[in-house]
Parts: structure tokens; C-alpha cells; sequence
């Protein structure tokens, strides 16, 4: 059996540049959030969070890690 959680952070990583760092991803009801320390990086690839947005079905929602 899948681990939706796995998948989602598997499909995230993969496609996220990594010039983002990702720090965390959390579960939070309808939403994802991607907690991220360059945010510049995924302001000029745009279409990256709609393209994974399309690809878990799940709403995605940016934050920076302070």
C-alpha cells in the first residue's frame, strides 16, 4: 500500500527547484504547506507549485522557515 504522505513529499521534492530548500512539508487539513528558506527560487518558477498542485490534487501553500 501507498503512503499518501510519502507521495506527496516524494512529488514535491522532485519537482520544487532546489535552489528552494525545503525545510518541511506539513499536512494541514485541505492544504499542504512547503516551508522553504529561498522563496525568490520559487517566485521565478511559478508555474512549479501549479504543476504540483495538479499533480497531488491538493491545494499548496508556500511559507518561508524563519
Amino acid at each position: 500500500m501507498i503512503n499518501v504522505y510519502e507521495y506527496i513529499k516524494n512529488t514535491i521534492v522532485s519537482l520544487m527547484p532546489s535552489e528552494a530548500q525545503i525545510t518541511k512539508i506539513e499536512l494541514e487539513g485541505p492544504e499542504i504547506a512547503v516551508y522553504v528558506k529561498n522563496v525568490e527560487a520559487v517566485v521565478r518558477s511559478s508555474d512549479v507549485i501549479k504543476k504540483i498542485a495538479k499533480t497531488i490534487k491538493k491545494r499548496v501553500v508556500i511559507r518561508t522557515d524563519p
